[in-house]
């Protein structure tokens, strides 16, 4: 949850919390000065009175304190094969998908994986982003995938990353890769939560596709 939304959903509880006392204060009025018995549920809302200014104060202590758990998530992968059912997943779950890769050496060797790029380009805008041409990008060409090769790629090591959804706003996810096996990490920042950082990967895309 962002600090503006924490902010809200803080400042809703207290109206709740107040309607809550006042109900609560004229259930004893009702009770102590008119004689009535209490009404039907009236202990459950005295609970939540006493209960809802404890769930505030947390509520408060985490978002001033940014305790809050992040909303993306990190994953480690221990084989190939694992990596790339994930990479089919991920490039099958958008209508715009931008690949940014050193070699494509994840793809050699995986038909599979090859066909899902190759089908789904068919049906959404694939583009793949290399710093030079190799075996497996003039194939994935024949087959019809759109292949841009930018020299600002080269040179090191560059991050390895896929942008789903740039043409949705709001929709974005990155999900960037880093390590080796066995021990590879790919953690995903869904736009949502990461606002800034899937804005700097778009601009980046943009600046390799001039």
């Amino acid at each position: 949850m962002s600090s503006n939304l924490g902010g809200r959903f803080i400042v809703i509880m207290l109206g709740i919390f107040i309607a809550l006392v006042i109900i609560v204060g004229a259930g004893f009025v009702w009770a102590i000065f008119f004689g009535h018995s209490l009404f039907d549920g009236f202990w459950t809302l005295f609970a939540l009175v006493v209960a809802e200014p404890v769930g505030i104060l947390f509520l408060w202590a985490r978002n001033v304190l940014g305790l809050r758990t992040p909303q993306g998530r990190k994953m480690t992968f221990t084989s190939q094969g694992d990596i790339n059912d994930y990479m089919k997943r991920l490039i099958e779950s958008g209508s715009a998908v931008d690949i940014v890769s050193g070699r494509l050496s994840w793809v050699r060797g995986d038909q599979e994986v090859e066909n899902a790029i190759v089908t789904h380009s068919s049906n959404a805008a694939v583009t793949i982003f290399l710093p030079a041409n190799n075996d497996i990008s003039k194939r994935l060409t024949d087959r019809g995938v759109r292949i841009t090769i930018t020299p600002l790629l080269t040179g090191g090591p560059k991050a390895r990353f896929t942008l789903v959804n740039k043409d949705r706003p709001g929709s974005g996810l990155l999900a960037v890769g880093f390590g080796n096996l066995p021990s590879f990490e790919i953690s995903e920042f869904p736009e949502p939560q990461y606002p800034q950082i899937v804005a700097l990967a778009r601009d980046y895309i943009a600046a390799l596709s001039a």
